[in-house]
């Protein structure tokens, strides 16, 4: 079963325009809370991962990046959640 989370896009064009980029961007893109839990991804990113991802079995971040760049990402997430 697919994730389907409800992204709260901002109104008006901007909203469309960033749905649009989220589903059909080349590139992998996740939706997370700022304690890293995946609440959505594109189809990018779930083919990258080869996961469908459960409602129920919501990942963290750090769960999903790969090893060899894992401290990179992962420091780069929490300067992205510090502001």
């Amino acid at each position: 079963m697919a994730a389907t989370a409800s992204i709260p896009w901002p109104s008006g064009s901007t909203g469309t325009e960033l749905h649009l980029l989220f589903e059909n961007s080349p590139m992998g893109i996740a939706q997370c809370d700022r304690e890293g839990t995946i609440l959505a991804m594109n189809p990018a990113l779930k083919a990258l991962l080869g996961s469908d991802m459960c409602p129920v079995e919501r990942p963290r971040f750090s769960e999903v990046v790969a090893v060899d760049t894992k401290n990179f990402n992962l420091g780069m997430f929490r300067q992205l959640m510090s502001g």
